[in-house]
């Protein structure tokens, strides 16, 4: 294991670096769109368009890393990102500021995809949910950085953009330098059809797309909602990173116990906990405490949604269906983002700061009565055939990856069955 975290930790170091300039330029978007004078529905198209860039990064990423290679990608899509994040400090005009996250959206699916595969061929199979853990956490612990730093310096000013682009240009650094194997890609999974996925398992391909949208709601439309109750950088920068902290708490022990018991009963048990923080969140009006742990409470549900959908949907398929059926979960969960993201768009003009409540109550409700529902419809994996949960991002770059293993750990799960 540390032999793996040896090969591995420069590439986490990386992914801080990272993720500390996607969650401020999450954080601070909101605020200084405020600030100049956009209106929420402006505001919320120029958050949610970043889950368009990954979707379409998603489409082309491979092909592009085929004819150059992983490390000359990783270096295009890490200088871009770089230096695209200054015009969001050099002017106002909402349509620039829609290309730049379309633009961000695109770089961040790349680097995620290349940093991933080069964890994957990096560590031994069993080994590997560990080291993709660890890459999580460091992840998260960036995007908490980033939203952190929007509370010191002016927001209005360009100095703030300057620095964090001075960090995304470092971050790439590591991957260059580093000694492991690049990726290769394989292709030895059997495929599996996006209608086949979705009858392996309804409620882990439903729960999939609910992270998605959870997702989507949480760090791009809640903020815009919190803004629109009175907030300021500060406040925001708080609020935003008291919902990282809550979704990273509920990451391990949530993952651990879905390996025990029926992994619809802690879906149920997650958006019941996202239920209750978002009543909580209703009854506030203002920035207040009530309100970071409301938000934390609510993505204390949404956290380990991603990681306990996939196993669901493992425990029903056999491992070489896997790689394909997390592909088709991937683009899943993509659409369910932009469409949850363009309808909160739509509706914030007409429910204002309400907009995230509601949302997040038909999107987990939605969750909590089809995942009662299926409990009737057919009885749980048996144990012995049940796959070991693993942390993985709430983002669909995971699903691309594809390197050669044999999962002889895992004991085969039975055929896909449709479900009656």
């Amino acid at each position: 294991m540390l032999f793996s975290l040896r090969k591995i930790w420069v590439l986490c170091v990386s992914m801080i670096f990272l993720s500390l300039g996607l969650g401020f330029q999450n954080t601070i978007i909101p605020a200084r769109a405020n600030k100049i004078g956009f209106d929420d529905s402006t505001t919320s198209y120029i958050m949610i368009v970043f889950y368009i860039g990954i979707f379409l990064g998603l489409l082309f990423t491979k092909s592009l890393i085929n004819r150059v290679g992983h490390i000359r990608v990783f270096a295009i899509f890490g200088t871009v990102s770089s230096t695209i994040i200054v015009l969001l400090g050099l002017t106002d005009n909402s349509n620039i500021w829609l290309a730049v996250r379309l633009l961000t959206g695109i770089c961040y699916s790349g680097l995620y995809f290349i940093t991933e595969s080069w964890i994957n061929i990096a560590t031994a199979n069993k080994y590997r949910g560990a080291s993709l853990s660890i890459y999580m956490l460091s992840m998260y612990l960036g995007r908490m950085l980033g939203q952190w730093s929007v509370s010191f310096g002016d927001i209005l000013s360009l100095e703030p953009f300057v620095w964090v682009s001075l960090v995304l240009s470092l971050s790439f650094i590591p991957v260059l330098l580093t000694k492991s194997q690049q990726p290769q890609t394989h292709h030895t999974t059997k495929p599996l059809s996006l209608r086949q996925t979705y009858q392996a398992s309804p409620i882990g391909f439903y729960g999939f797309c609910v992270a998605g949208m959870g997702n989507v709601l949480s760090f791009s439309i809640a903020s815009v909602c919190f803004i629109s109750f009175g907030a300021n950088a500060q406040q925001l920068s708080y609020f935003m990173l008291s919902g990282t902290l809550g979704f990273v708490l509920s990451l391990y022990p949530v993952g651990r116990l879905s390996d025990k018991v029926d992994r619809r009963w802690v879906m149920i048990g997650l958006s019941l906990i996202s239920i209750v923080g978002l009543v909580l969140f209703s009854t506030q009006s203002k920035p207040s405490d009530v309100l970071y742990f409301a938000f934390a409470l609510i993505n204390f549900g949404v956290g380990p949604l991603y990681g306990v959908s996939l196993a669901q949907v493992n425990d029903w398929i056999p491992v070489e269906e896997r790689l394909s059926a997390a592909q088709k979960l991937g683009y899943a969960n993509s659409a369910a983002s932009i469409s949850c993201g363009i309808i909160a768009s739509v509706l914030i003009n007409i429910l204002g700061g309400h907009t995230f409540y509601y949302m997040g109550l038909i999107v987990y409700g939605g969750l909590f009565i089809f995942a009662i529902r299926r409990l009737f419809v057919r009885d749980a994996q048996v144990k012995e055939k049940q796959t070991t949960f693993q942390l993985y991002p709430n983002k669909v770059a995971i699903a691309q990856i594809d390197v050669h293993e044999t999962d002889t750990d895992i004991p085969d799960a039975p055929s896909s069955q449709q479900e009656t």
